[in-house]
């Protein structure tokens, strides 16, 4: 009479809560790259240019900017 969920959340493509945020938040930040995304959003992405020549010099690789939060404690 019970059915596990299992099976039909797979049936629908489902993914857990904590895959879903990474899924959304990286095809945010593709479509950004992309400028897909609206200008807000691109506008928060710093490209990465290293000092000196690389090899990863042409990956489209982003920084991580710096940012004005405290936390708590």
């Amino acid at each position: 009479r019970w059915q596990h969920i299992t099976p039909v959340l797979a049936s629908l493509h489902w993914l857990p809560v904590h895959l879903r945020t990474d899924f959304k938040i990286l095809l945010i930040t593709f479509k950004a790259h992309l400028g897909l995304a609206p200008s807000y959003i691109c506008d928060m992405l710093i490209s990465y240019e290293p000092a000196r020549s690389l090899r990863s010099s042409g990956s489209n690789l982003l920084t991580i900017a710096n940012s004005n939060l405290k936390t708590k404690g």
